[in-house]
């Protein structure tokens, strides 16, 4: 009786297959997909409006938060979904390389604040953190939107859905009847956690393979 080689009777194991988030290929490829020309835009024009006005009222401070934040809605936008969505990289990590605009207009808006308002904050202002916290749930919101969006299959990288949600947020922070509602944002702190916090559970729900649920729910059928 032959004898069996140890190739054959070595054990199988499996192997995690290698994220490509980890090769700096794969960002590069990235970054060359983000909508640059639509995120710069309305930064430049919010800049613009900062060095203007000097941000030394509420009005003021959220017409920067708008205009920065607003073409986020279009980073989860792939216009290549039909190849991509077949990826080995799944879709969350996928998400999580498109949103670094998030971070670039992030350190962009904190910049803008610092020097057009240094020295020149008197006492009783908004404190920097609650600034920072109501920067990131609108940006937050405008990704939850993106993402969203993104879901449909022929989603074409609009900016108008984030315009009609910062035409909301215009009037909820700039109209008295509403202001009084949210601002300031450290008066009313577990009003902007909650929707922050809502955001951040939106973006997770919404990135999860739909590919994967449904063989999910097959497997979970052929088991029953």
């Amino acid at each position: 009786m032959p004898a069996r080689s140890e190739q054959s009777s070595a054990p199988a194991t499996r192997r995690r297959p290698r994220v490509a988030l980890v090769h700096p290929g794969y960002w590069r490829y990235l970054a060359r997909l983000e909508p640059w020309t639509l995120l710069a835009t309305p930064t430049l024009l919010g800049i613009a409006w900062a060095a203007r006005s000097d941000l030394d009222n509420p009005l003021e401070m959220t017409v920067f938060t708008v205009l920065t934040t607003l073409a986020l809605c279009a980073v989860f936008d792939d216009d290549a979904c039909a190849f991509t969505a077949a990826a080995p990289t799944p879709l969350w990590a996928r998400r999580l390389a498109a949103a670094t605009p998030f971070l670039i207009l992030a350190l962009t808006w904190a910049v803008t604040v610092a020097l057009v308002t240094s020295g020149d904050r008197p006492a009783g202002s908004t404190p920097w953190w609650a600034m920072a916290l109501e920067w990131a749930t609108v940006a937050a919101s405008q990704l939850t939107l993106g993402a969203v969006t993104a879901r449909r299959s022929h989603s074409t990288g609009s900016v108008m859905p984030g315009l009609i949600l910062a035409v909301v947020w215009l009037a909820a922070l700039g109209a008295p009847m509403f202001q009084r509602h949210v601002e300031p944002p450290q008066d009313h702190l577990t009003l902007w956690c909650g929707l922050l916090a809502a955001a951040a559970i939106v973006i997770a729900a919404t990135s999860r393979d739909p590919a994967r649920r449904a063989i999910g729910r097959s497997l979970r059928a052929d088991r029953g």
